[in-house]
Parts: structure tokens; C-alpha cells; sequence
């Protein structure tokens, strides 16, 4: 029978995703494992999920926003133990920033397979995050009204701009209907002076 042994090493907000309403934040995640005492290197096979205080629901996981527990697995290269991921990046399922303002006591949750035929196996105990997602997600739902004011405000702007460009379009399509109508007469009485002059020089 395999033991192992894991510790978080850090797990702190890496970069907010803008736009509204609030899409997600990253978290830099780094971890130590070791199978029977010895620090695993290799290519390592782990799923991630958020739980709550209690340990009983899941929040988020890599793999969907949904309670179940996730079931396929993301390689991550292991060295003497050591790994690092951003979760909730490109290759996962986005990270929620509003997850952390409902959320006072979340854990991460990690689960390892050494592709040894042993499995997934959970590591224990789920890490506790600190501090920092939670300050994090508070400052940017706190900016989010003054952001949505500068959107409404950027709309509104853009709004006027179109309707000036509409009415210059109006205005230069009315200045060159009258200019061919202009252009249309000249040719009209030129050709009426060159018929005249025609008639006289016969005469």
C-alpha cells in the first residue's frame, strides 16, 4: 500500500479576467507530494476542486461549477516533489471571483495519481486558502459599481457618436445629390449653348 504525503505551499490570486458582470480571478497554486516518503518527480496526474468549511460540497472543480467530483485528471511535470498550476486558467474551468465573496472558509482540494495503477487518490487534508482571494474578490466587487457607471457612460457616449455619424452621412449623401444635379444641368446647358451655335454657324 502507496502513502502519501502532500503540503500547499501557496495559493494566492493571480489575475482578475475583466469584464461584467465578473468572470473569474487565477489562483497560483504550489504543492509538495511524495509517495511513500520519497518526493514524486515524473508527469503527475491531479484534479482540483474548491470545497466549503465542512468538506462536504463542492464549489467549483477544474473540470465544471458543478458539486459532482471531477473525474477526468490534468498532467502537470513534478519535480522532487515540487508543482505548480494556476487554477481557473485557459485549460480549466474559470475560476468564479464572486465564488470567494460568498465564501468566507473555502478549501482546496487536490487528488493525485502517480500512474502506478493506484489510481486517483485524494491528498490530505484539503488546504485552507488564506486570506487573499477573499480581499481580492472584495476589491473588485467593490469597483464593479464605479465600473459599470464608466460602461454606461462609454455606451452612452458611443451612442452620441453614431447618431453624428448618421446624420453626417445624411447630410454629405443630401450634398452630393445636389451636386449631380448640379453637374447635370451645366451638361444640360452646355449642350443646348453647342446646338445653338451649331444651328448659326449652318444658317
Amino acid at each position: 500500500m502507496k502513502f502519501y504525503h502532500y503540503f500547499s505551499l501557496l495559493c494566492f490570486p493571480l489575475v482578475f479576467l475583466q469584464g461584467l458582470p465578473l468572470q473569474g480571478v487565477q489562483l497560483s497554486h504550489h504543492g509538495h507530494v511524495t509517495v511513500n516518503g520519497t518526493p514524486f518527480s515524473g508527469e503527475g496526474k491531479f484534479k482540483f476542486a474548491l470545497v466549503d468549511a465542512d468538506g462536504t460540497s463542492i464549489l467549483w472543480s477544474h473540470e465544471n461549477n458543478s458539486s459532482t467530483t471531477p473525474t477526468s485528471e490534468i498532467s502537470i511535470a513534478v519535480e522532487n516533489g515540487f508543482y505548480s498550476v494556476n487554477l481557473g486558467d485557459a485549460s480549466m474551468a474559470p475560476l468564479p471571483a464572486d465564488l470567494f465573496y460568498g465564501n468566507s472558509k473555502l478549501k482546496l482540494r487536490v487528488w493525485f495519481n502517480d500512474d502506478k495503477d493506484n489510481g486517483s487518490v485524494p491528498l490530505s487534508p484539503d488546504q485552507t486558502l488564506s486570506a487573499a482571494p477573499y480581499a481580492f474578490s472584495a476589491e473588485i466587487a467593490k469597483n464593479v459599481p464605479a465600473l459599470e457607471s464608466q460602461l454606461a457612460s462609454l455606451t452612452e457616449s458611443l451612442t452620441d457618436i453614431n447618431a453624428s455619424l448618421t446624420d453626417i452621412n445624411a447630410t454629405t449623401l443630401t450634398d452630393l445629390a445636389s451636386l449631380n444635379g448640379l453637374i447635370s444641368l451645366n451638361n444640360a446647358a452646355a449642350d443646348s449653348n453647342a446646338s445653338a451655335q451649331y444651328v448659326l454657324i449652318a444658317a
